[in-house]
């Protein structure tokens, strides 16, 4: 524990927590989460962090006995370079509008890294899209490159709008005119390339079928795939089923691609009902084997044509710029609408492994929406 000048303690989680974590959540966030789930947000809660190393590495900043602040953790495998690192993502970073200004983010962020020390997370993943937090990795990347290592790839948000008016009526943005135009111009430029784009040609006679669980068949395609990849989270059963089918974290539909009685991909759905009059529909993960641009496009095809069948105006996936999946999405329409940079922190020197990646290819990266917490 840690007390600082100002009286407020940064602590660990004890059991009991969770419900003045989970009101604050509310209230910093304007509710939580931002998608809808069929069970109380407690036992939402639960679910998302049922892995027990995910409590024992979370920050809870507490003023007279007030939960002000949270840097909660994720915990997962993580492949990079050569070798698979127990690895953690920070979620639900919350501070309370009344301490802010206390650095309570990097104190308990803080907090966070010397757990992870303890209990031998070596990675930590960082995406942010807040100007403040990003400003801090930065400079945390120029003090100590060698344990803020610089991410090679820029991560892409990618969005596919069929009503450009409908979608930002519904999305207030300022300067609507010139965010309209921009996407349309974007739109145009991306059907100008796409008319000189070659739509991947079929390798072999696969299917694609819709499972109610992941089987051991997926272990088995990711023991296949993972040494093509310098950077890419774990696709194992265990923690698939975990994401995408425990009932608590959400409904989704998966679905999976099957060749010669071998999977050879899959893709991952969800139309978030959470604001009931302004559905959107996420491609939450895609991944196909190595090489297999025909499997990439086939399962594009069918996200696009699934969600427009549920009159979805928009659609959102993610990935990394200039990754051959990008290209693929592209000439379905969609458009990048923002981009994020991913950081790494590190407990150790992971020298060789980072060397690697630091020059690596961006084909041999993966990163989907499913990768974090939210439905962004």
């Amino acid at each position: 524990m840690i007390i600082l000048a100002e009286g407020i303690k940064i602590r660990g989680y004890v059991s009991g927590d969770e419900k003045d974590i989970v009101e604050l959540l509310k209230f910093v966030f304007n509710d939580w989460p931002h998608f809808d789930i069929n069970c109380t947000k407690l036992d939402h809660w639960d679910w998302k962090f049922s892995n027990e190393m995910s409590k024992k590495t979370m920050a809870i900043a507490e003023d007279n006995n007030q939960i002000v602040g949270t840097f909660l953790t994720w915990i997962f495998n993580l492949k990079i370079g050569d070798t698979i690192y127990s690895s953690s993502n920070g979620v639900d970073v919350a501070v309370h509008p009344n301490y802010r200004g206390l650095g309570l983010f990097t104190k308990t962020r803080d907090f966070v890294g010397a757990l992870r020390s303890d209990f031998g997370l070596k990675v930590h993943l960082g995406i942010s899209d807040n100007q403040i937090v990003e400003q801090k990795y930065e400079a945390d990347t120029k003090k100590n490159p060698t344990l803020w290592p610089r991410f090679p790839f820029k991560i892409n948000r990618l969005i596919r709008i069929q009503n450009a008016d409908e979608y930002l009526n519904k999305n207030p943005i300022n300067n609507k005119f010139i965010k309209k135009m921009g996407y349309t111009a974007l739109r145009g430029a991306n059907k100008l390339e796409s008319r000189l784009y070659r739509k991947p040609e079929t390798r072999g006679s696969f299917k694609i079928k819709q499972i109610n669980i992941f089987d051991n068949s997926i272990d088995e395609f990711w023991e296949r795939i993972k040494d093509d990849y310098d950077f890419i989270l774990e696709r194992k059963k265990n923690n698939l089923n975990w994401r995408y089918f425990d009932p608590r974290a959400g409904r989704f539909r998966v679905l999976q691609t099957e060749e010669d009685g071998k999977v050879v991909g899959y893709s991952v759905l969800r139309i978030n009902r959470y604001w009931v009059d302004n559905l959107k529909g996420f491609i939450v993960d895609l991944l196909a084997a190595p090489g297999r641009l025909d499997i990439v496009d086939a399962l594009i095809t069918e996200a696009v044509a699934y969600f427009e069948d549920f009159g979805i105006n928009a659609i959102i996936s993610t990935g990394f710029e200039d990754h051959p999946y990008s290209r693929i999405y592209k000439n379905h329409g969609f458009v990048t609408y923002n981009k994020n940079k991913l950081h790494l922190w590190l407990t150790e020197d992971l020298s060789n492994d980072i060397v690697k990646l630091q020059n690596s290819k961006v084909e041999r990266a993966h990163i989907a929406i499913g990768d974090e917490d939210n439905l962004l």
